[in-house]
């Protein structure tokens, strides 16, 4: 197909020289662009220096230690019987709490133990006035043998065996007094002992564990074993 041009005139070739219209443009465009490239460059944002967290060093000594799978077991586990028989009056812990060496754990009646404290005491009382007599007497017997030596002839010898005779008695009956004191002191310090085992303690530190008599029981002594404690300080780890 052919194409024929209706502009008349010679024909300008393209690409070599640009229209009216083009200069014009050129002209309004250079100045901006040539203001944007000698424009400044934008100030920089004023930043401030990160926050960094420090720790000063420490000499210290630090002990190693390793973690290992085990068994523990208590160095003592003691069960808890009365030492007298009785009716249980108190139970003073929970079961499962730490206690203390000494610590009151049960009450038994005292009251028969205090009856027979008193008793005691009393036979001891009797005793050592027993013991005084039977040493006043000596000292009379005495006494008297020893006027009745001086006498000499005057007094026969019949009464003077007798003057020996009582005063043997009077000694004997000393020695007597003497170890009666010393048979109801024992006593009494039995009836002490007795009265004081009415309040049943822990031998040790450690943990209890479940009471098996609750109050009004009767319990019995050697016997009934009221609970048991495991000293866990020091600790066997197998």
């Amino acid at each position: 197909m052919r194409l024929f041009s209706t502009m008349s005139g010679p024909q300008s070739r393209p690409g070599r020289f640009l229209p009216g219209w083009g200069w014009t443009i050129l002209l309004l465009v250079l100045p901006a662009v040539l203001a944007g490239c000698h424009r400044g460059q934008p100030p920089l944002a004023d930043t401030k220096p990160p926050e960094v967290f420090y720790t000063l060093p420490v000499s210290m000594t630090v002990t190693d230690y390793e973690n290992y799978s085990g068994q523990t077991a208590a160095i003592n586990s003691i069960d808890i019987r009365a030492r007298v028989s009785g009716y249980l009056e108190e139970v003073r812990f929970q079961e499962g709490m730490n206690v203390q060496k000494g610590d009151v754990l049960f009450v038994i009646d005292p009251r028969p133990y205090k009856d027979a404290l008193d008793q005691a005491q009393a036979d001891s009382n009797q005793a050592e006035a027993n013991l005084g007599v039977a040493q006043t007497s000596l000292k009379l017997a005495q006494s008297t043998l020893d006027i009745d030596l001086k006498a000499g002839k005057a007094i026969t010898e019949l009464q003077l065996s007798q003057d020996r005779a009582a005063v043997d008695t009077n000694q004997a009956q000393v020695k007597a007094a003497q170890a009666t004191i010393k048979v109801k002191a024992a006593a009494a310090q039995t009836a002490q002992r007795n009265l004081d085992w009415t309040q049943v303690t822990s031998p040790v530190t450690g943990r209890i564990g479940k009471r098996n008599e609750d109050p009004g029981n009767l319990v019995m002594a050697d016997m009934t074993v009221l609970t048991n404690i495991v000293q866990l300080d020091p600790i066997y780890v197998y």
